[in-house]
């Protein structure tokens, strides 16, 4: 997985994302709510990816947008 060198590039903007949305997915996997996931993937991105230009306060918001989305799409199954 990549580094925060080249998070704020377009294709490191999308990797990050993708780790975002996996990490996400782990952790609703696991039982984590999506307040005590967007907690968790505060700390890790902040040390995982510094350089990250959208920064931590768009973390909590994606992953309930993911646990939103994944929750849709079973219900749509």
């Amino acid at each position: 997985i990549g580094t925060g060198r080249d998070a704020g590039s377009a294709s490191g903007e999308r990797r990050v994302l993708r780790d975002l949305e996996r990490r996400s997915l782990e952790l609703k996997a696991q039982g984590k709510s999506a307040t005590e996931a967007g907690k968790i993937l505060v700390a890790e991105f902040a040390a995982k990816y510094p350089d990250w230009g959208a920064g931590p306060d768009n973390i909590p918001p994606a992953v309930k947008a993911f646990y939103t989305e994944t929750s849709s799409d079973a219900a749509q199954r």
